[in-house]
């Protein structure tokens, strides 16, 4: 089983009403092509992430700076870098 969400940023106050919904199979949902698309190739995204060739990804710096931050002091903190 795959989960499935989407994250949509909107003003205060703009937000839709929350739709959860379940399917047993990613297919029977009528999503956007781009969706569509997107989820067709995840078998070979995943695959790509485990080869030599792949060093590390990149997160977006303005939805993801607090991750990326977390990400960075963690990572300093493992390799025993004080400063």
């Amino acid at each position: 089983m795959a989960t499935i969400y989407s994250l949509e940023r909107f003003a205060p106050g703009k937000a839709p009403a929350f739709k959860h919904e379940v399917y047993s199979d990613w297919q029977a949902a009528k999503w956007p092509l781009v969706l569509y698309q997107d989820f067709e190739n995840v078998g070979e995204i995943q695959a790509g992430l485990k080869s030599q060739g792949y060093e590390f990804g990149r997160g977006n710096p303005l939805s993801e700076l607090t991750c990326i931050n977390f990400h960075q002091h963690v990572r300093r903190y493992v390799q025993g870098d004080t400063k």
